[in-house]
């Protein structure tokens, strides 16, 4: 009686571990998908551009306001004076 009794018992929390570890796998599985077709989303984005005259930190500038992305670079690096 005593070994049926804990043969029950760890059915009941088996199964219950089970249900929880494929909620979790599910849940798991959407927020992938979701995030993957945010990310597909940002490829279809395309824009237009013309420069004359213009410094690479002002045309960089100009792309993070119009597209969202930011670019990094080293500040050192890139003149201001440079066209």
């Amino acid at each position: 009686m005593e070994k049926n009794f804990h043969d029950t018992i760890f059915r009941i929390e088996f199964r219950k571990r089970s249900k929880i570890l494929l909620l979790n796998f599910i849940w798991g599985l959407l927020l992938c998908t979701s995030a993957y077709a945010q990310t597909n989303n940002d490829k279809d984005t395309r824009i237009t551009v013309s420069y004359t005259n213009n410094t690479i930190l002002e045309v960089l500038e100009d792309l993070k306001t119009k597209t969202g992305y930011t670019f990094v670079h080293k500040q050192n690096e890139i003149s201001e004076d440079i066209k």
